[in-house]
């Protein structure tokens, strides 16, 4: 329903045209609000794989995220809770920056497909759809070893 926190954790392989990443995502829980008061609050858990063609500092890539989403009904007559699995794939684009030897800025965009269509009802009522397509953008802080 809105834009997301999400924090990453990721481990990356680096040949010299190819690089190899598996991760782990994580949302801040966020809340959305009917007009009428009730709600839901949601967190997303996801873990990430990623295969890269590298050509100097710019890289692309294929993505797959799987993971959990965990949905629990706010100011609502009876809350209930549902999690259930999220798969997306899609494709990357980064930017590197070397800030020294051993560390770097990466900043990426990710153009995300979901496999898993979701709908939160909220008093038997559909609230939000999980939207098919979703983008990211983020800029990431990466210790470099050699």
């Amino acid at each position: 329903p809105a834009a997301i926190v999400q924090g990453r954790l990721f481990l990356a392989a680096e040949f010299t045209r190819i690089a190899l990443e598996i991760g782990a995502e994580a949302s801040l829980p966020t809340m959305t609000y009917q007009d009428h008061g009730g709600g839901f609050r949601y967190q997303l858990t996801l873990g990430t794989l990623a295969a890269c063609a590298r050509h100097r500092s710019m890289q692309v890539c294929g993505l797959g995220k799987l993971g959990r989403l965990a949905v629990r009904g706010v100011a609502v007559d009876k809350p209930a809770s549902a999690a259930g699995f999220v798969a997306q794939v899609g494709p990357r684009v980064s930017y590197s920056v070397a800030l020294g030897d051993h560390v770097a800025l990466l900043a990426h965009v990710d153009a995300l497909l979901l496999l898993t269509p979701w709908t939160v009802d909220v008093n038997r009522v559909p609230m939000w759809t999980m939207p098919r397509f979703a983008g990211v953008a983020g800029i990431d802080l990466a210790a470099c070893f050699r």
